[in-house]
């Protein structure tokens, strides 16, 4: 097992524990927010690792990472919503700067 594999085994988990516990709710939907991108970043990462490949030529770990960092920024400005939303977009960008095409040079 990887690395990515391992950590996004670790979020999916996390994740499911976190439904079941912190956002047990709909009144706050900051919590199902926050706990929903912990979920998605263990299940991005473990996408990542498969062989699929649309996946293959693309550095998905930098959306996870986006995810989990748009997560705290989040929780810092008490807006979830906003917070995961400026991190996936961020990671997003990344994943696509970050890509190689099949002869290794960067997609333009």
């Amino acid at each position: 097992m990887t690395f990515y594999r391992i950590l996004g085994t670790f979020f999916v988990l996390i994740g499911i524990i976190g439904f079941f516990t912190v956002a047990d709710d709909f009144r706050h939907s900051g919590e199902l927010v926050g706990v929903g991108s912990v979920l998605m970043a263990g299940v991005i990462l473990l996408i990542g690792q498969s062989r699929w490949s649309t996946t293959r030529h693309l550095r998905l770990q930098w959306i996870a990472f986006g995810l989990l960092a748009g997560s705290i920024l989040g929780a810092g400005l008490d807006n979830m919503l906003l917070g995961v939303g400026l991190g996936t977009a961020v990671g997003i960008m990344v994943t696509f700067l970050a890509a190689e095409s099949r002869s290794g040079a960067p997609y333009s």
